[in-house]
């Protein structure tokens, strides 16, 4: 059984002109949704932004972009995510060198 993957509710929403706004509306919705971790990408970048400001956030945005291909070839946890199955990569995972964690 998969556990269920995190949703928009937890971040602002996003402001109409900003960067993700215009990739959400226009690039976005063209492109489709091909992440294979949730969050999404779009997702991800919003809550590193959000958590982070909005340099330090879209360079973590900017680095799960880099990596999320060769990441989901490692076994990671799997979550359902509107039917489709994602691999859990959530910012606290990527973050916590930020936050003083180990």
């Amino acid at each position: 059984m998969c556990a269920p993957a995190a949703r928009a509710a937890d971040v602002p929403p996003l402001t109409p002109g900003s960067p993700l706004w215009v990739y959400a509306y226009s690039l976005g919705a063209v492109d489709g949704d091909r992440s294979a971790a949730a969050p999404v990408n779009s997702l991800y970048a919003r809550q590193a932004i959000d958590r982070h400001g909005p340099w330090l956030g879209t360079l973590l945005a900017l680095d799960r972009l880099l990596r999320d291909a060769r990441e989901m070839a490692r076994p990671l946890a799997r979550v359902a995510d509107d039917g489709r199955v994602r691999y859990l990569d959530p910012l606290s995972r990527n973050d916590f060198w930020l936050r003083g964690e180990r």
